[in-house]
């Protein structure tokens, strides 16, 4: 008879989010954001940096690319915020910069990590002005 293939183990929610906060250190320690703030809604699991009315989000669930999305405060007509971004009573904007990170097929839990510091890179590279400048 046949071996079983070992099946594909997703890495813990606990794992990704130590990934998260490991590849995005730069956010505290760099543009002085709050440590982290961990989230769960549903099947979603969320770790967010905060700086007065700033916000990096990042946002996962099981076996699917983490996205990143930016809150902050209308700063020109062109920015519209939306209600459901309220924080604290604030309405803020949201906006998920385009970072065009390659795309990590594997769930295991070091590729995991490598896609989210790829993306930590790409955000430092694209929005760093804006991570300087906000908050």
């Amino acid at each position: 008879m046949p071996e079983k293939a070992a099946p594909l183990t997703t890495p813990s929610s606990d794992a990704r989010v130590e990934a998260c906060q490991r590849a995005f250190a730069f956010l505290v320690e760099r543009f002085g954001f709050d440590q982290t703030e961990i989230a769960t809604v549903g099947d979603e699991q969320f770790v967010r940096f905060h700086r007065q009315q700033s916000t990096v989000s990042i946002a996962w669930q099981a076996d699917e690319r983490p996205v990143i999305a930016l809150f902050y405060l209308p700063s020109s007509l062109a920015d519209r915020p939306s209600s459901w971004t309220m924080q604290n009573g604030v309405v803020r904007c949201r906006r998920v910069p385009r970072l065009a990170v390659p795309h990590e097929s594997s769930p295991d839990p070091e590729s995991f990590e490598k896609d989210l510091c790829a993306r930590a890179a790409a955000l430092l590279r694209i929005e760093g002005e804006w991570l300087a400048s906000r908050g």
